[in-house]
């Protein structure tokens, strides 16, 4: 004898209307604009703390891409970070970003 089956269960709803494919893209859009964002506060010379207290990530995250944009550069100092931003118009001595 075959073993019983219960009743068919419809199949579950999705809890969103966004297709699969359309929230990895969002997400995608959501980490690269937090990506950018670090990248401006990073250049600002804002701490750690203060970057990912803004940006509502972990501060190890905020200490890895700045690892990561010092090693791409060649660049061995907070300083010097700070340094290339300006001579490069990524932030002015006030703060301000130029676009």
């Amino acid at each position: 004898m075959a073993a019983r089956q219960g009743p068919l269960k419809p199949p579950p709803e999705k809890s969103s209307s966004v297709p699969t494919a359309g929230r990895a893209a969002q997400k995608r859009r959501t980490r690269a604009a937090i990506v950018a964002a670090a990248r401006v506060l990073i250049a600002e010379g804002q701490s750690n703390k203060e970057i990912a207290s803004k940006l509502g990530i972990g501060v190890r995250t905020i200490e890895t891409h700045r690892e990561r944009i010092m090693r791409r550069l060649d660049i061995h100092s907070v300083a010097g970070l700070t340094k290339f931003a300006i001579a490069n118009g990524l932030v002015t001595l006030e703060g301000e970003r130029l676009e």
